[in-house]
């Protein structure tokens, strides 16, 4: 995605929330996967 940033006052502020904002999703994103595998992984365990 491409994104124009006009400068301003608070631009500064914007960007660091923008930031923070993306990686809070991606560890969101990150956990999920991680759940999903973990309960892949018990489910071979139990099966096995």
């Amino acid at each position: 995605m491409k994104v124009t940033i006009i400068e301003g006052p608070h631009t500064k502020e914007v960007l660091q929330k923008c930031y923070d904002y993306i990686i809070e999703l991606y560890r969101k994103e990150k956990n999920v996967v991680n759940e999903s595998e973990m309960t892949t992984d018990h489910k071979n365990i139990t099966q096995s």
